[in-house]
């Protein structure tokens, strides 16, 4: 045997021995990402990014890194991430990965085709997945999806009555991080039907409840809306208290829509501090408008913002952000998989 292959001999040896060797701590740094969810999604995506060689991974290993990449793109506001993840999992429906996880990776889908606009496909895909579950923590996260659908419809009695039945079942639980959804989400309703006493009730329940479990992106979501309320009462004080640490997580945090509605509220309450408008801080109010969470946070701001800082902007279209051009849209429309 020459030289040269001796050492590609040697070579194949130590890379088979690597592999063998890296099964189990791949499973244990998937395991860690994964602990992170709820309290830092960031960070999860730091311990995903942080597999090396990931066109050498198992499909298995694959779809897991894209499920668990899918769950922390959400609360990070990272749209344009999960089609990727989301054609790899469901080009691989006839893996056993999929079948196990059909229901999270459903759940995920609608919530990214409700934040693309597509509402009835969002329905669709959220209302598939409930038929394919009887596990009450799952039916309690859909059902919140599908209030969130709801909501975006107008429908907001309906939205109401699922977050109702979500507290009672919710009631004698500690899942904080569930409550403090529950009432962020029916904060934002209220503002949104100008009950702005009401929704400052539910801003400080869903902050108490995320400060228990110290999820970040929550702290942040709740702390701009309480802030938002503050601002549409006019009681500067409270929001003077709030802002300097709400500021400081959100400078922190990798959210684009979140950084704009801060910038929005430090405008509007510069302004009640007597600050004029100018046409560069104009301007950069018009670009931090087009980079807000989805259009109902844009009416909201056009609302109580824009309109007394006397800055025009475009009234949303309530249009897809997308086209309708998604491989698996058909299957998730037939819900295929309830008679598998």
């Amino acid at each position: 045997m020459g030289i040269r292959h001796i050492f590609g001999f040697l070579a194949l040896i130590n890379c088979l021995q690597a592999n063998s060797k890296t099964s189990e701590p791949l499973d244990e740094v998937l395991s860690q990402a994964e602990s992170y969810l709820v309290v830092s999604p960031t960070r999860t995506l730091e311990t995903l990014n942080s597999i090396k060689h990931f066109e050498t991974l198992s499909l298995s290993h694959k779809m897991q890194w894209h499920l668990l990449a899918l769950k922390a793109y959400v609360p990070t506001y990272q749209l344009n991430k999960m089609p990727t993840s989301l054609d790899f999992l469901f080009k691989n429906q006839e893996s056993d990965f999929f079948k196990k996880q059909t229901v999270s990776i459903l759940s995920a889908s609608g919530i990214w085709l409700r934040r693309s606009g597509l509402l009835d496909e969002s329905k669709a895909a959220l209302e598939c997945a409930v038929k394919l579950t009887d596990e009450p923590k799952k039916q309690l996260t859909l059902k919140n999806s599908l209030a969130l659908v709801a909501r975006q419809l107008n429908e907001y009695e309906k939205a109401r009555a699922l977050y109702k039945e979500m507290l009672d079942e919710l009631k004698d639980t500690d899942n904080h991080n569930l409550i403090a959804i529950v009432h962020n989400n029916l904060g934002s309703i209220d503002l949104e039907t100008s009950n702005i006493e009401n929704a400052e009730h539910h801003f400080r329940l869903s902050l108490v409840h995320y400060q228990q479990i110290d999820k970040r992106s929550g702290i942040i979501s709740s702390s701009l809306n309480l802030l938002f309320t503050f601002i549409i009462e006019g009681i500067t004080l409270n929001f003077e208290r709030l802002i300097e640490p709400t500021k400081n997580m959100t400078n922190a945090f990798p959210s684009d829509a979140k950084k704009a509605l801060l910038f929005w509220l430090e405008a509007r309450y510069d302004q009640l501090k007597g600050k004029l408008m100018t046409p560069a801080l104009e301007y950069q109010l018009l670009l931090a408008f087009d980079q807000l969470e989805d259009d109902k946070m844009r009416e909201l701001v056009a609302m109580h913002l824009a309109k007394p800082l006397r800055v025009k902007v475009s009234q949303p279209k309530n249009t897809p952000t997308i086209s309708l051009s998604i491989t698996w849209i058909d299957d998730v429309r037939q819900c295929k998989w309830l008679n598998l």
